[in-house]
């Protein structure tokens, strides 16, 4: 590192060596963010001028998503269960591996895609309480040993070779969606 203040005189700080041959500790990051405390949507819909049963324009939606600390992590353009990335379904899946045989029917809510690879799903659940839909996905890729989650835009990729595979895993977007790894 250098510290340089004047093109023209000496550097204060000249090739400083901050770390050399370190380990570095890795930080434990906490996925789980929970909603305020004693927050609920009838209540805060009361305090904007809402009805309990209005639905929210985009702009409530956005005003909403501020409050809940997630601003920016919903796409743009939502995800359709009835586009040709879900549909047709089979119980809820289109089944792109081919070599599955899906072991369960998924919520009326939720359409999901089984990509050809086999190793990644990407789905659309309706959220019929905000009046929109929600994409997630998981998918593991074998040769990097890697596991990447996301819910909307929010994305965390995760080592698979000290992945606590035992461990239950709870993946949260503001509290609000969440995806949970069982084991």
């Amino acid at each position: 590192m250098s510290i340089c203040l004047d093109n023209r005189s000496p550097c204060e700080i000249a090739n400083q060596t901050v770390f050399k041959n370190a380990l570095l500790p890795k930080q434990k990051c906490s996925w789980i963010q929970n909603l305020p405390s004693g927050f609920s949507l009838s209540s805060w819909k009361m305090n904007n001028s809402l009805g309990p049963h209005e639905s929210l324009s985009d702009i409530m939606k956005n005003k909403l998503d501020e409050y809940l600390e997630m601003p920016g992590y919903r796409k743009q353009t939502k995800c359709n269960r009835r586009s040709s990335q879900f549909w047709p379904t089979f119980n809820g899946w289109k089944d792109d591996c081919r070599l599955s045989g899906l072991p369960y029917n998924l919520e009326k809510k939720t359409s999901c895609q089984l990509h050809s690879s086999c190793t990644s799903i990407t789905c659309c659940t309706e959220d019929t309480e905000l009046q929109t839909t929600v994409s997630w996905f998981l998918h593991i890729d074998s040769c990097r040993l890697k596991l990447s989650v996301g819910i909307e835009e929010w994305k965390a990729d995760f080592s698979l070779i000290d992945f606590n595979f035992g461990e239950n895993k709870i993946f949260q977007l503001g509290g609000v969606y969440r995806l949970r790894r069982t084991s």
